[in-house]
């Protein structure tokens, strides 16, 4: 990806995004704060398509993690979420992780996120998988991805 690309999208407001490139795929990852998810997506869209022949493919939503990004964003210790990984009883402690790419495993945060809501019994967050859903005009809410937001 060439610098006069990379400053087009910081001109069009992608200052809130981090870019990669891999052969002619280009891939962002925003922290882009919206009253809505939805809302934060289609700002995020408009901004990249608004750039000369870029065009928005796919919306990806799930965030692999590390435990101590886990740990992190519950407001738990290190060592309480090491404890619910290694739980004896699988079904009790967090879902199993989504991969092992690198030396330390990485979980979807929506998984950890939807089990520590039912963990601690509060509702779970419903509007992420639909609003993406429908972004990637996957109505059925069918749609498998591996990226993040």
């Amino acid at each position: 990806m060439s610098d006069s690309v990379l400053d087009a999208l910081f001109e069009a407001g992608c200052d809130d995004a981090t870019f990669s490139a891999k052969d002619i795929r280009i891939t962002a990852e925003f922290d882009r704060e919206a009253t809505t998810l939805f809302d934060a997506v289609i700002a995020a869209i408009e901004d990249v398509e608004s750039v000369g022949g870029l065009e928005v493919l796919e919306v990806s939503p799930d965030e692999l993690i590390w435990a101590s990004e886990i740990a992190q964003r519950t407001g738990r210790s290190r060592q309480s979420i090491d404890q619910l990984i290694k739980s004896p009883a699988r079904s009790r402690g967090i879902p199993r992780s989504a991969s092992h790419a690198t030396r330390n495993p990485l979980w979807r945060w929506s998984d950890v996120q939807a089990w520590f809501a039912a963990y601690e019994g509060r509702d779970i967050d419903s509007e992420r998988p639909f609003a993406l859903s429908a972004i990637n005009g996957d109505p059925a809410g069918e749609t498998q991805c591996e990226s993040n937001v």
